[in-house]
């Protein structure tokens, strides 16, 4: 018996070690920028799944747009809706926003929320 209690923690300790390895073991992730006033009118950006073309949502003074993500790293995102390009620094918050040949930046407050 003595033999099996070894082998039981030993298995749970290996097992708590591959676990703690893992720095994507989510099952939910909320990313949200809060803007302040702009002239596109953004006042929020949600991000549920990062991955390339999966959508998020931006929420604007004239309702709701759908945008896709272009591209996506662990610091930065891409998102296209229309004729609005928006590339989003993840790490800080800043957005360079892109509408035909006009060209805004500003800053936004970043939140994630995992689980």
């Amino acid at each position: 018996m003595p033999n099996r209690a070894i082998l039981t923690r030993g298995i749970a300790a290996s097992m708590l070690l591959v676990l703690a390895g893992c720095d994507d073991f989510t099952r939910f992730r909320h990313e949200q920028y809060l803007c302040p006033m702009n002239p596109y009118g953004i006042g929020e950006i949600i991000i549920n799944s990062s991955k390339k073309g999966d959508t998020a949502k931006m929420l604007t003074i004239n309702g709701e747009k759908t945008l896709t993500i272009q591209d996506s790293s662990q610091k930065e995102i891409n998102l296209v809706a229309d004729d609005l390009f928006i590339h989003a620094n993840r790490e800080t918050g800043s957005l360079k926003l892109i509408r035909k040949n006009r060209f805004h930046t500003m800053q936004c407050e970043v939140s994630i929320f995992t689980m």
